[in-house]
This record gives structure tokens, sequence and C-alpha cells, in this order.
């Protein structure tokens, strides 16, 4: 059918239900929301993705899924890779990018953390899928010892194209303990052998001297600014955290506020309430 040229498209049509007005911001929202952020920020922006629909499951699934790219971009040859992840969200990270990864190279995990003990929830999940996965090989050493074990044994074989740190992430405190503290100095000695080493989010260890020496961290979503205080290599990629984080009030933003049993009337501050 010809168009008589005075035909108003669907899209223009007075009331069309798929039509929504551009709404006007008083900023450029989106250079807002990539400008580099605190790390308290991010972790109250994790729990309040969560209340605009983006599970924690959600975004570690991304950003193990783009650490598991980036090394495939930065060793396209690589055959034989391996994972050390430590027991919390990092290292979450860092079993989905083995997942990803094991089906373009042979994988090795070292988790150096007890199996009962990883937190949060989504960390155990995707310990289970690598567990059972008969793709990647699991080797659990959550004491000194057994850490100390795995490094004597590394040395004696040859290195790996790839050594991924997802053992500590930015919310860690101080120098790292064992069996974190060996597994670190194992990355560094793959390193000097010629492995590529790639941090989840960011070294393990840093800002501290115990810390891994990366070849390339991959940073999710934001840059943070306290890494310009002592900078390293990185990249940041999203991972598919809602604008919303930035611009629109959650849980996150008011947990401060509720008061525990052992506080007093006013001591947790004073809440402005504004209805229409």
């Amino acid at each position: 059918m010809v168009s008589s040229g005075n035909e108003i498209s669907p899209s223009n049509r007075a009331g069309d239900a798929g039509h929504k007005d551009k709404k006007e911001f008083p900023c450029d929202v989106r250079a807002a929301f990539r400008r580099p952020r605190s790390v308290s920020e991010v972790a109250e922006w994790d729990l309040n993705a969560k209340w605009f629909g983006v599970s924690p499951l959600v975004l570690m699934e991304n950003a193990g899924a783009a650490v598991a790219q980036v090394v495939r971009e930065q060793r396209p040859k690589a055959r034989r890779v391996a994972v050390f992840a430590g027991s919390g969200g990092n290292g979450g990270d860092g079993l989905v990018a083995a997942r990803h990864l094991s089906a373009w190279a042979e994988v090795d995990v070292y988790l150096c953390a007890f199996p009962d003990r990883l937190r949060p929830e989504d960390v155990r999940v995707n310990w289970e899928l690598i567990r059972n996965s008969p793709f990647v090989r699991t080797h659990v050493c959550p004491r000194a010892e057994d850490a100390r074990e795995i490094a004597r044994r590394l040395e004696a074989e040859e290195a790996y194209d790839v050594a991924v740190d997802a053992l500590l992430g930015a919310g860690s405190r101080g120098e790292p303990r064992e069996p974190v503290r060996t597994a670190v100095e194992v990355i560094r000695d793959q390193k000097r052998r010629g492995a590529f080493v790639v941090s989840v989010d960011l070294p393990s260890g840093y800002p501290g001297a115990w810390r891994v020496e990366a070849d390339l961290a991959v940073t999710f979503a934001w840059d943070k600014d306290v890494y310009e205080r002592d900078s390293f290599p990185r990249v940041v990629v999203p991972i598919g955290y809602p604008l919303d984080v930035a611009f629109r009030a959650g849980p996150a933003d008011v947990q401060a506020l509720v008061a525990h049993p052992w506080t007093r009337k006013g001591e947790r501050g004073s809440v402005f309430v504004l209805g229409g």
C-alpha cells in the first residue's frame, strides 16, 4: 500500500500505548553514571541493584563472563588457565570466569577457602557448578599447609599461560592472611615464569606491599577513585547495573538510619519524608 504522505505513523499517533515521552534530565545521566566511584558507593549499589530487580547472581555471572572475555582477548592462544579463588564475591566472579574459560582452555581452579564457608550464597552456587563439572579441575586449599603444598607442586610444573587472581575484593583490609598469602606468592611466581596475570576487580592485597602484580585488572561498572592513589593497569567493563542505582534511592540509602535495639532516640540521624 502506498502512503499518502499525510498518514500518521503508529509511533506518532496520540494515545499510542507503545510511545514513551522522552524525559528531560538536569544533567547527562549516563556520563554521571560512569564517573569514578568510591568503594563504599559500589557496595551500597550492589544492594540497591537487587532492589531494582537485578539480582547479585546476575551481576556475578556478568562479571565473570567479562573477565573470561578479557582473558580471551588478551591471550587468544592460551591453553592452560589457573583461577585462584577466595571465599567471597571476588572468588565467585572468578568461578564464573573459570566456567566460561573451560569451553576454550584447560582450567584449574584453586579454592583458597573451606567450601562450606563461602559467602554470599551466589558464590556457593557457582562453586557447585564448577565442582560438578567434568571440564574443570578443582583443588581445595583452605589451610596454609594446603596452599604451600600446591605451591611446591606448581613450582615443579610448567607455568600456566594465564593466572586469574580472584582472591580478595575491594572490601578486604590489611595484608592477606593464609592461605591467601601463599596463593599471592604462587601467582607472583607464575608471572615470573611467563604467565599473564589478570586480577578480578583489583589486584589481591592492594594497596599493600604483599599483593598480586597484575598485568591487567578487570574492574566492574565504574573506575574507583581510590585506585588512582597507587594506580595499576586496568579496564572497566559493564556488568548490567541499572542506571537507577545512581539516581534513585534504595535500601542501602536508608540502612544507616535503621535503629538497633541498643540505640537511643535520635542517635541514628533524622529522616525527612516528602509525599504527594
